[in-house]
């Protein structure tokens, strides 16, 4: 597990480490510089060129271009900004950089640069985390110079911490910014990276390992005030397969009954398809039983398609018998692909309240409870489980007046509204509360489909109802909703490798699951 932090956090966190540990700056800029060295040895072989700010940033960049000069690659450093408001680490760097490699490395300014010289990468040394406005002037031709590199020759672009222009807290462009192929990140992943268009810009983001503080240690800081400059913004998480593992695990001893019974609730008249991956897609997440209810007209069709299912119609039976299957359940998740059937998605959810079962609520049943939040709030006040799984449009029919794509809003959100919410995007923020907040890093825009969302409620819903029948006391049910956020997208990723992000499609991702859970 890995913490996300924003700009704050991050310099927060580097100001304490520099104080206590009693590692110098200078020390600490050579182990960032050495990652990032070694990434460009990847891809370079003749010519490097470096551009470099003024700042911490830019000194990072120096000290590639002392390291790349030593492994005798052709290297040149174009400086933009006020050499003579460098900061002190930068002197300190150029001097170094001078004194060793004067001859063998070649300064110059954007104006005098040569355009036309063929260069295997680039590096992106210009600003760093600590941009809030726009980029502008000689930055701002440097960032266009870097893409149009990128665009019209075979160079790679990797960038330092983070991409120039790019807002390291939003994902935001500043006015303008770099397309990088990887970003070399210090101490912990930044948010920016993951939100908004992070992923359009920053690449490959790799977090170097020697200078990565693990989020145990950064919790205790703020536990102690030791990161009091920081303290009024939350701590968002990123999982990692080792904390999927522990929720996946299953008793040798066990049998079907152990590994939770999911009720699907969903399908309208002749339409059948979002039964199929739902309860699909509940089976490869280790579901031991599913029960798909849907429109009698429907059931020929699934009974052939999923034959390892039980089948109900709500059509036909008496509320008494929908209380009787929703007693069986240990999870319901309603509305996928139900239309806009409120007899029947009412008399479920008022059912689940009585027998007090945890509900996945997508599709149709958020539009359903869009327009009567109270059965969000009878929910919260009887302290069930209840996930709901908006995307951008859903949720803006939910919560009008906040955005899903900031961390702080959804949980804002969840913690009002009782809900675990999956705000679905392209980096998913899945909120308890104001304490439980994680940002999603699998996953790619193929799943950007229709269907996708009833195969990723199809896995939330497998692993909250096992959660339920799990003999394990501090099980958490956001993170339990996070590793299935987290799975589904690793299963996503593996059908992009496949067939690729264009041609992939929902059911591809089912039939990758059970790769992705090995």
């Amino acid at each position: 597990m890995q913490a996300v932090l924003t700009t704050k956090q991050t310099k927060a966190l580097e100001e304490y480490l520099k104080e206590t540990s009693g590692v110098p700056s200078l020390l600490l800029m050579e182990y960032a510089a050495s990652a990032v060295f070694e990434t460009v040895m990847k891809h370079a072989e003749h010519e490097v060129l470096v551009f470099a700010g003024t700042g911490n940033n830019g000194a990072d960049g120096l000290a590639v271009a002392r390291m790349l000069a030593n492994s005798r690659v052709g290297v040149t450093v174009c400086v933009i900004g006020n050499i003579e408001h460098a900061s002190t680490e930068w002197q300190t760097q150029k001097q170094m950089l001078d004194s060793l490699y004067e001859k063998d490395v070649v300064f110059t300014g954007l104006e005098s640069l040569d355009k036309n010289k063929s260069y295997d990468a680039v590096v992106d040394a210009l600003l760093g985390i600590g941009l809030n406005r726009p980029v502008s002037g000689e930055y701002l031709e440097a960032v266009s110079l870097i893409n149009d590199l990128k665009k019209n020759t075979e160079c790679k672009v990797i960038a330092v911490d983070i991409p120039t222009g790019l807002s390291s807290d939003t994902g935001d462009v500043l006015g303008d910014a770099v397309y990088a192929d990887e970003t070399v990140t210090f101490f912990a992943a930044k948010r920016g990276s993951l939100l908004s268009k992070g992923r359009t810009y920053t690449g490959r983001v790799q977090l170097m390992e020697d200078l990565a503080v693990n989020t145990p240690d950064i919790n205790r800081m703020y536990q102690d005030g030791l990161l009091s400059l920081a303290s009024d913004e939350l701590i968002a998480l990123s999982l990692d397969e080792d904390d999927v593992k522990d929720i996946m695990h299953r008793d040798p001893s066990g049998n079907k009954s152990d590994f939770g019974k999911v009720l699907c609730v969903c399908g309208s008249k002749g339409m059948p398809g979002a039964c199929i991956l739902n309860a699909r897609a509940c089976f490869a997440a280790g579901a031991g039983m599913v029960k798909v209810l849907s429109d009698s007209e429907n059931l020929p069709i699934l009974m052939h398609e999923i034959p390892e299912t039980m089948f109900a119609a709500y059509d036909k039976i008496s509320y008494s018998e929908l209380e009787e299957n929703i007693s069986w359940c240990d999870c319901i998740v309603i509305g996928c692909g139900l239309g806009r059937n409120a007899p029947v998605i009412d008399s479920v959810l008022e059912a689940a309240l009585k027998k007090e079962k945890p509900v996945v609520i997508d599709a149709d049943g958020l539009n359903h409870i869009a327009n009567d939040m109270n059965i969000l709030t009878t929910r919260k006040e009887k302290g069930l489980t209840t996930v709901i799984t908006p995307h951008p449009g859903e949720w803006s029919r939910l919560f009008p007046d906040i955005s899903c794509s900031i961390p702080e809003s959804v949980a804002k959100a969840a913690d009002e509204t009782g809900c675990i919410i999956a705000a679905k995007n392209a980096t998913t923020i899945v909120a308890g509360g104001y304490s439980n907040v994680y940002l999603n890093d699998t996953g790619n825009d193929g799943m950007g489909t229709a269907g996708s969302g009833d195969v990723l409620s199809g896995i939330i819903a497998a692993f909250v109802a096992k959660a339920v029948k799990s003999e394990e006391p501090d099980m958490d049910p956001c993170r339990t909703v996070a590793s299935a956020v987290w799975l589904h997208g690793q299963a996503g990723d593996m059908a992009a490798k496949e067939k690729s992000a264009a041609s992939m499609l929902p059911s591809d991702m089912i039939r990758h699951l059970p790769e992705a859970c090995k």
